[in-house]
């Protein structure tokens, strides 16, 4: 398998595409090591694995295919949910909840396997209503914050704890192409210990990216930020003494990036932080489809912007990096397929006595045997211990 990742970009981008659709349409490239990956995760997000492995483990006719038969997995649970949460049965109601939250992620699912703009904001238009359902029926219910910025604007899913707070907060940043829905169960685990949760939605992803907000530095992770903290420190349910962040992938980078930015973060955890010297290396030599997303959400046109942007990055990142004073707790797989598991502890020995490093043996990139099994409480439980 990875004999082929790195041959593949190396093919003229109309035969990848192709040799892609192929894979997709047998249904061969879903029981590959990083699709079982992504089944675990979305299962421990509050998917079905088996009803995703019935769904894409199997021949299609295409990739357009396989997009509508996750939109009709989402439409039947979305049914199922509907359901359910006919009375006034509080076990009912709370399977009700969970279940539209599933529904949900079976059409952003759906999302990753789309490049056309228009059919983003179609697959969108169906998932958000379902998506607001489970925001509806959180107790209390989850927060919707808008923050205008650049041509478009970002948005942020507030999760409260119940009671009078004033509570200590969570940033919960998705992976690349990861969106804020993708973290409602983290915030969960937060709620349990009476953190509220702030899901941010990166500047070019997801419903940001819709709206024509893009991320091309990093001071626009730095501008959102601020924006994010100001909204928090004028809400009397929330302490902004008491702030940290957590991220997954790519997120985690941000989350620890963020932490050497901003002085007001108290603690920082991550979990499969990329290499963060390699961007521009990894993207020069990623599949065509993949860099033509890459131009959608940082709004650059050609390569020599966006390998200047990737090298930018990486030399801002270091800065930061080497400011963070917080703790910061940077775990990785010891079988991850998608970076070095030593690029973690390359992050810590560059931030210093204030980081540690953890690898979770036999484990993957997201973690997604340990997450759902002790690593979530564990992770949690150290942010809790450190925003008291």
């Amino acid at each position: 398998m990875n004999l082929f990742r790195y041959l593949l970009p190396k093919l003229p981008e109309a035969l990848q595409s192709w040799i892609t659709v192929k894979l997709v349409s047998s249904g061969r490239i879903f029981q590959s090591p990083i699709w079982k990956m992504l089944f675990r995760t979305l299962a421990f997000y509050g998917g079905d694995e088996r009803k995703l492995r019935e769904t894409l483990v199997r021949k299609h006719e295409g990739i357009d295919s396989v997009i509508e038969a996750l939109c009709a997995l989402a439409k039947r649970t979305h049914e199922e949910a509907q359901k359910l949460s006919e009375g006034a049965d509080p076990v009912r109601a709370e399977a009700a909840r969970d279940m539209f939250l599933e529904s949900a992620l079976y059409y952003f699912m759906a999302y990753f396997f789309v490049w056309d703009q228009e059919r983003l904001r179609e697959i969108f238009r169906m998932a958000d209503p379902v998506f607001d359902e489970f925001r509806k029926r959180m107790t209390p219910p989850v927060e919707k914050w808008a923050f205008e910025y650049g041509a478009g604007k970002f948005y942020v899913d507030a999760y409260y704890p119940e009671g009078t707070g004033p509570f200590p907060s969570v940033l919960l940043y998705p992976g690349n192409e990861g969106i804020k829905e993708h973290m409602a169960t983290y915030a969960k685990y937060a709620l349990s210990r009476g953190m509220a949760a702030l899901a941010i939605e990166p500047p070019g992803w997801g419903e940001s990216g819709l709206s024509g907000c893009t991320f091309s530095s990093l001071d626009d992770y730095r501008a959102c930020t601020d924006e994010i903290y100001v909204r928090l420190a004028n809400d009397p349910l929330l302490d902004e003494g008491r702030l940290g962040t957590f991220g997954v992938s790519g997120g985690a980078l941000t989350s620890i990036i963020v932490a050497g930015f901003h002085d007001y973060i108290k603690a920082s955890a991550g979990i499969g932080a990329p290499e963060y010297k390699r961007l521009a290396e990894v993207w020069k030599n990623a599949l065509g489809e993949q860099k033509r997303k890459t131009y959608t959400w940082t709004g650059l046109s050609n390569e020599k912007d966006v390998m200047d942007f990737l090298r930018a990055y990486e030399s801002d990142a270091e800065k930061a990096l080497r400011k963070i004073k917080c703790p910061v707790v940077l775990i990785h797989g010891s079988d991850d397929y998608v970076t070095k598991a030593a690029s973690g502890q390359e992050i810590a020995e560059l931030i210093g006595e204030n980081a540690s490093y953890r690898v979770i043996e036999g484990d993957d990139h997201l973690c997604s045997n340990s997450i759902g099994t002790g690593l979530g409480d564990e992770i949690f439980d150290w942010l809790a211990e450190r925003l008291k």
